[in-house]
């Protein structure tokens, strides 16, 4: 049976119904630094690296696959062997993600919260800057525990709340100013659960080898360029167009009046965490 979507999934659907492709133009340039100087050129590339982990012969899923960026990347150096497969809520997501992977992999519309696949089809279960925005986040996590093999490993990336920066309040305040649409009022944009290493931790009941990783990323640009980033963000899309195109004036007014030498700073944090699903104590040996 198929369950209605819930509200924060009709906005989400709505939000890529017109703009296909912004998680990958805001994070694909990103590049990943952490604290033991371990290093990746994006979000996108740290998750790719999974696949060294994975069984010669993966059957690897990315949930909220999106336009297909990071499976494109799979395929890149994956063996043909390894299947790949993505699954995301927007069909018009969807439409760019077989445009660019054709055959190589298979594409499912569908929710985290009831996966389309068999138990235990996969080896590893990936997610790019998506689980943040989930509710119902311990159906989501039994869903990924579901699919996954025993044995078989989640990692992904989720969004955090950075450090305030004079850009980021600039936004954060000018967006106070706009009541938003009646049917996207009461939305909230990040899950609590998946905030931090510890409740993420508390999530993944049926999993262990868990580990966790942050890096706060430095942006520099011009109010242009800052905008490019701010003008993303998912809750400018529970306004209505004219409110979005004055805020964007505001916004680059705002920021050319605090930029030095034509310049601003703003800072993005992500998280990373990986684990493995439990082996069943009831598992042939």
């Amino acid at each position: 049976m198929t369950l209605p979507l819930l509200k924060i999934e009709r906005f989400l659907a709505h939000a890529h119904s017109s703009d296909q492709g912004a998680t990958w133009r805001a994070m694909s340039a990103l590049p990943v630094k952490f604290d033991n100087a371990e290093e990746y050129p994006s979000t996108y590339e740290l998750l790719a690296s999974s696949l060294n982990s994975a069984r010669p012969a993966a059957a690897v899923l990315d949930l909220a696959c999106g336009d297909g960026q990071l499976l494109n990347i799979l395929a890149s150096r994956a063996p043909t062997s390894t299947e790949l497969f993505g699954v995301d809520m927007s069909p018009e997501e969807l439409v760019h993600a077989r445009g660019l992977l054709g055959p190589r992999a298979t594409l499912q519309l569908g929710r985290a919260q009831a996966l389309p696949f068999a138990a235990q089809t996969f080896d590893l279960v990936l997610s790019h800057m998506a689980l943040m925005l989930f509710e119902q986040e311990h159906l989501v996590v039994a869903e990924i525990e579901r699919v996954l093999r025993p044995g078989g490993r989640l990692s992904a990336v989720v969004g955090v709340a950075p450090p305030k920066s004079q850009v980021q309040a600039v936004f954060s305040e000018l967006l106070s100013q706009y009541e938003r649409l009646p049917e996207w009022r009461d939305i909230r944009f990040r899950s609590r659960l998946f905030s931090s290493p510890s409740s993420i931790a508390e999530l993944l009941v049926g999993f262990t080898d868990f580990i966790s990783k942050s890096c706060l990323i430095a942006q520099d640009g011009t109010p242009l360029q800052a905008w490019a980033w701010f003008g993303g963000m998912y809750e400018l899309h529970a306004l209505t167009i004219d409110q979005r195109a004055s805020l964007r004036d505001e916004f680059l007014r705002r920021c050319g009046s605090i930029a030095l030498d034509g310049r601003v700073t703003w800072k993005v944090k992500v998280l990373y965490f990986s684990a493995t699903r439990v082996q069943p104590a009831h598992a042939d040996l």
